[in-house]
């Protein structure tokens, strides 16, 4: 089916045109969840630097001490308008691990309410 429609107004006209098929498509009636769902965990790590936040994206990155694996690693805190969630030398991390990926990241503080 197509369809074409021109609109004139104070002596300028616009023309627009277009087609559509309207075949049937067949959609999936059910959506089996992943066999295997991500695990997440958060947990309390010591800090070792935190880099300057982003002017572009407000993102910052933290080294922190994995104390599982006895490595530094780095984390992404992402937070908006709130900031990453520390205390004393420690960081927040949240760890996301789907089959044989894992990914750290910064659990952030709720930003202030504004009334």
């Amino acid at each position: 089916m197509c369809v074409s429609i021109t609109l004139k107004m104070f002596g300028a006209s616009l023309f627009i045109q277009g087609c559509s098929g309207l075949g049937l498509t067949s959609l999936p009636q059910k959506v089996e969840p992943p066999a295997d769902p991500p695990v997440s965990r958060e947990f309390w790590a010591p800090m070792v630097a935190k880099a300057d936040q982003d002017p572009e994206d407000g993102s910052i990155t933290i080294l922190f001490r994995d104390a599982e694996a006895n490595l530094v690693r780095a984390a992404v805190a992402a937070c908006g308008d709130g900031k990453p969630n520390e205390r004393e030398g420690e960081v927040l991390i949240v760890r996301v691990k789907h089959k044989d990926v894992t990914n750290f990241s910064v659990g952030c503080k709720e930003p202030p309410s504004t009334m």
